[in-house]
């Protein structure tokens, strides 16, 4: 007797289904934990050009650094300051895990337990986790990468209007997300258009599929360009060298720590599993296969080609990193249905993976992003009456955060952040050293410009992708005579940004 294929479908449905539903409460549970603890210098960044707009439509053409991320800073505008964190960072969360189930929904062509595994992958990557559950314009960008790819597959079929008119909206809030997005859209763009000229009508098709789904698309991608992108700078940040980035960032995405071989490891995985993934999609949808080949290699390597940045990210390979993971993904669940002992390799690399990424989202979740609200509370404590005088070893950095946390009730004590130029020739009584070495070794003993001794009194670690060390040193002597208006800053030269 022949079985009834519904009655297979229901019995999956019966299995899977309250798997996807915890895999879906348990990736939320994780973010919100990933979420707590204080905002780091670029969020702090972001709310600072919040709050300086004096409307909404400043934040689109008036506010022209990279560290604006449109929709993010529109929320935060709309919330303002002295608002906990979870609440900046509520977007992310929630974009985070409709992220994942979105890429699940999709990943059901290749049937239900690619689903599973996709949104259980989705879910508990450590890079996902982390920069999805912070006030930044990632996540909403991520889940609008997703929706972008499952509604233009559905309008590719049907070439319908509703359909279009969704797919031009999801990419026009994903550019407002992140300006990283254009890449998704660019190898998204070429895919249509490749399947559009494998049909039988291949002109007709063309002119449909650039009218209905991406002139509006095109027409804000114009915009954007007059009003904001051309006139975009870039903040900067450390010199890397981009295979040192790129190791690091594959290491990333693999769960394993960037250091010595493993990321070199890491990237030989990563590359099999490209090439398998994509001699996957080949045989079932080749113009898909040409998508993900796009988006992964061909045009982020175009775009460094071209743009040549001074700095580089692990994040900046975050898209990149999604979609390659969602391969995977689909790859394991495959061979999840094989027999044998391919079953267990595959179930051992899905565990491992999940371990991994644990260990280190566990790391984010104890250390978070950083730790100035505690060290203020020591110099609250640790200082005699008067004026707090703080100087330390990065002025962007450091006077951005103290000026942020400044106005929280930490403390009721007036701090004053002494700038490298500024400094008196005596010191002042703390100095501040940072680091964003994962493994960093604070020196027990550091000197000022000026040759000042200060010895080591308090290390507050923080996870180093978002965050960084800090090291508190006091003066070996108290500022003796030390006036009030020794300690007025004075302009700091215009060529000093976040990085020096």
């Amino acid at each position: 007797m022949k079985r009834d294929p519904s009655e297979a479908a229901g019995r999956l449905y019966a299995v899977y289904l309250p798997v996807m539903i915890m895999a879906t409460l348990a990736g939320l549970v994780v973010r919100l934990l990933a979420a707590r603890g204080e905002l780091w210098l670029d969020e702090v960044w972001s709310l600072k050009l919040a709050i300086e707009a004096d409307r909404i439509l400043d934040i689109l053409t008036l506010v022209n650094v990279d560290n604006n991320h449109v929709l993010n800073t529109i929320w935060l505008y709309v919330l303002g300051e002295s608002q906990h964190e979870l609440l900046y960072r509520l977007p992310a969360i929630i974009s985070g895990s409709a992220m994942a189930i979105v890429a699940a929904l999709y990943a059901r062509r290749w049937g239900m337990l690619s689903a599973v595994v996709v949104l259980i992958v989705m879910n508990f990557s450590h890079p996902l986790i982390h920069y999805t559950s912070e006030a930044r314009g990632y996540a909403p960008a991520l889940f609008c990468s997703f929706a972008a790819l499952s509604v233009l597959d559905r309008f590719l079929v049907r070439y319908d209007f509703t359909s279009a008119a969704l797919f031009a909206v999801i990419c026009i809030l994903g550019m407002v997300s992140h300006l990283l997005f254009l890449q998704v859209y660019a190898a998204l763009l070429f895919w249509s258009l490749y399947r559009a000229a494998h049909t039988d009508r291949p002109w007709s098709s063309l002119f449909t599929v650039l009218c209905r789904a991406h002139l509006l698309p095109i027409i804000a991608i114009a915009y954007l360009y007059v009003f904001h992108l051309r006139h975009i700078w870039i903040a900067g940040g450390p010199s890397r060298d981009l295979v040192d980035v790129v190791l690091s960032a594959a290491a990333l995405f693999c769960g394993l720590p960037p250091t010595g071989s493993i990321g070199v490891f890491a990237l030989a995985l990563l590359v099999g599993v490209l090439i398998a993934g994509l001699s996957m999609l080949r045989r079932r949808d080749p113009g898909l296969s040409l998508f993900f080949l796009n988006l992964i290699i061909v045009i982020p390597a175009i775009m460094l080609a071209l743009a040549r940045p001074a700095a580089l990210f692990e994040r900046y390979f975050l898209f990149n990193g999604a979609f390659l993971l969602f391969l995977g993904a689909i790859q394991i669940a495959d061979l999840l249905q094989r027999r044998g002992v391919v079953r267990w390799i595959a179930l051992t690399v899905l565990l491992g993976f999940l371990a991994t990424n644990g260990i280190r989202t566990v790391a984010l979740i104890r250390l978070e992003r950083g730790h100035y609200r505690d060290l203020l509370r020591y110099l609250d404590t640790h200082s005699p009456a008067g004026v707090i005088a703080v100087s330390g070893d990065q002025n962007f950095r450091h006077r951005m955060m103290f000026d942020h946390y400044a106005r929280s009730p930490v403390t009721e004590r007036a701090i004053e952040y002494v700038g490298f130029y500024t400094l008196p020739r005596e010191g002042v009584r703390w100095f501040i050293q940072h680091s964003r070495e994962p493994k960093a070794v604070a020196d027990a003993q550091c000197r000022d410009r000026f040759g000042n001794r200060y010895d080591l009194v308090a290390e507050y670690r923080s996870d180093v992708l978002s965050g960084y060390h800090l090291f508190l040193y006091h003066a070996r002597r108290p500022e003796s005579g030390m006036m009030r208006s020794e300690l007025l800053p004075v302009p700091i030269p215009i060529d000093e940004d976040r990085n020096q």
